[in-house]
């Protein structure tokens, strides 16, 4: 499958603490970082998946300038799913669906971050960084290998509240237990970047993969 994006905008932009901009940077029928199987059945997953148009466009809309803060709940939304590239951009919403391959209708954005400017002009940029966000409908397999990064439904984690995770989970009100104290859990979400953990408490928690090791063996 081939994907042909082209990205023309030339705009600079300037935030404010706790705030971001988004810019529209195209429509794509579809966009995929993995080579397609022609020869395997793939079917729609989750419809409106990842961030979407109309909620971007009421948010800006309602903004003062066009700027998003961290209020708004699609300020959440943003954040979850954006990417440092385009490629992590679509993965996170793609791989947000398990068994997820690609998107189809699919919409992306350019987010400009706190404290951050940026000048855009034919795909070029200043040295100003600037990230990806995008929606749409996530098409896949199901029923495959129901796994990312080798972790799957109902395996039971363990991890550990270092100083460097406190730091990612502190915006996801985690507030219980003291640094370096050992959590275990089970995996009852797989994610892009993260799976959601319940932990022996109840409390549920978003944890990056990197942080997890697997208690029972495969």
């Amino acid at each position: 499958m081939k994907t042909l994006l082209f990205i023309s905008i030339a705009i600079i932009l300037f935030s404010c603490k706790g705030s971001l901009y988004v810019v529209p940077a195209g429509n794509l029928n579809s966009i995929s970082t993995r080579n397609i199987d022609a020869s395997k059945k793939y079917e729609p997953l989750k419809t409106y998946a990842g961030v979407g148009s109309s909620e971007i466009e009421e948010a800006i809309s309602r903004s003062k300038k066009g700027r998003i803060k961290r209020r708004n709940p699609i300020y959440k939304e943003i954040i979850k799913y954006k990417g440092k590239s385009i490629n992590e951009g679509v993965d996170n919403v793609v791989k947000s669906q398990v068994g997820g391959e690609y998107l189809m209708n699919a919409r992306l954005f350019l987010v400009q971050m706190v404290g951050r400017s940026y000048s855009l002009s034919k795909g070029t940029t200043n040295t100003v960084k600037y990230e990806y966000v995008c929606g749409g409908d996530v098409w896949g397999i199901k029923g495959g290998d129901q796994n990312i990064k080798g972790f799957r439904m109902n395996d039971q984690v363990v991890f550990v509240y270092t100083r460097e995770l406190r730091r990612i989970v502190k915006r996801k009100n985690f507030k219980e237990g003291v640094l370096k104290k050992q959590y275990k859990g089970t995996i009852i979400t797989l994610m892009g970047a993260d799976a959601t953990i319940k932990l022996e408490n109840g409390t549920l928690i978003d944890i990056p993969y990197t942080n997890l090791r697997k208690l029972n063996a495969d």
